[in-house]
């Protein structure tokens, strides 16, 4: 079994060796926050999470679909975006995503580490792992343009650390 499917990152890289959390945590510092999160009753479905764009069209690959964003995707209509679950309460609070975008060049990895902090705070997350790792494989659908530092990015980490078998 490789790597990547073992935790569950449907998009790691075959040059990044997830061979426990700890090893994870060097690549993403998010999940270095997240290894003490623990969830009752976790879930033996595996559960593959997928990345995309919600400006692509959706795939019947796609599995359980979840936009991730507060803002709704400019120019999208409710009729043609196609997902099963909005869910704007874990999205970054309007404050940090507006400080982000001041300087994103040099504040992802801030960034990172206060919307991982705003997760571990937030009383819905480990409600929403749990019922992400009921479906085989779900798709974190985002509006950015830039498709490896955004909120998607560090909440894929997160749910990933969360799934996770100690």
């Amino acid at each position: 079994m490789s790597n990547c499917r073992k935790y569950a990152i449907s998009d790691c890289k075959n040059t990044q060796s997830f061979a426990n959390i700890r090893h994870i945590s060097k690549f993403s510092p998010t999940l270095r926050l997240s290894s003490t999160l623990l969830l009752a009753k976790t879930p033996t479905i595996m559960t593959e999470i997928a990345l995309k764009r919600a400006y692509e069209p959706a795939s019947p690959d796609d599995g359980y679909r979840v936009l991730v964003d507060r803002l709704w995707p400019r120019g999208m209509s409710h009729a043609t975006l196609h997902y099963d679950l909005w869910e704007k309460e874990l999205a970054p609070s309007t404050e940090l995503r507006e400080w982000y975008h001041l300087d994103p060049d040099h504040r992802w990895d801030e960034f990172a580490t206060r919307y991982a902090a705003e997760l571990r705070a937030n009383p819905d997350f480990p409600g929403f792992v749990r019922q992400l790792g009921e479906h085989k494989k779900v798709t974190l659908l985002f509006g950015s343009h830039d498709t490896a530092h955004n909120n998607a990015v560090v909440l894929r980490d997160l749910i990933a650390a969360a799934l996770t078998p100690a």
